[in-house]
């Protein structure tokens, strides 16, 4: 049985064999989502200040990780955004529960860059073994918010997080990840993330934001 960083057993559907055993590749970012997860680049949802997002993905061998990046929608238009990285644990009913790396200086998104990439290293490299994990961004801006790719699918997180009757199942009711409001910005992302706000599941990709890892 697959335990999260708090030796707490995870609730999800397990890898194929060859995902379990394959590892990563120093110098690459990977997806931070579900194995098979789809990338749109056309998104026209606006980030709300102050509010993080976060992907449930999971790490699939032992992995140092040193930062993340995104990447802004073909349509972006925001003005004054920056943004914010960090990864959360997960207990064994997959709510998000305590900070694990983050990004405390964060970046600057260029005004009206569209389907550019921004990245921020963290604090310090962080290892991370198997398991489930959630990948978030918090955003600000000063005029108008950022816009970025979003995942094309929901359908992999129903092979993932499952649904919590058949009917959710299979109409991919399903957990894909989470949102937390009022946190500040200049604060950092919090060492829990329900410390501002409860946690509220998100069973839409469209209003997730692509994310990714980049390994040391």
């Amino acid at each position: 049985m697959l335990r999260n960083t708090a030796g707490s057993p995870l609730a999800f559907g397990l890898p194929s064999t060859a995902q379990a055993t394959s590892s990563y590749v120093s110098g690459r970012s990977y997806l931070g989502a579900v194995p098979a997860a789809n990338v749109t680049v056309t998104n026209a949802n606006t980030l709300v200040n102050d509010t993080m997002y976060g992907v449930v993905g999971y790490i699939n061998a032992p992995v140092t990780i040193s930062g993340m990046s995104t990447r802004t929608s073909s349509s972006n238009a925001s003005v004054g955004a920056a943004l914010k990285f960090a990864i959360y644990a997960l207990n064994s009913s997959l709510a998000p529960t305590s900070l694990l790396a983050s990004t405390t200086t964060g970046v600057s998104v260029t005004d009206l860059a569209t389907s550019t990439v921004f990245g921020a290293t963290f604090s310090s490299n962080v290892t991370f073994q198997p398991g489930a994990y959630l990948f978030t961004v918090l955003p600000t801006a000063v005029t108008t918010g950022v816009q970025l790719c979003t995942y094309s699918s929901i359908a992999p997180w129903g092979s993932f997080t499952g649904g919590s009757s058949a009917s959710n199942a299979l109409s991919l009711n399903v957990l894909c990840g989470y949102t937390s409001t009022g946190n500040t910005y200049a604060s950092n992302p919090p060492a829990t993330f329900t410390a501002n706000s409860a946690a509220t599941a998100v069973i839409s990709v469209a209003n997730l934001p692509t994310l990714s890892f980049l390994v040391v």
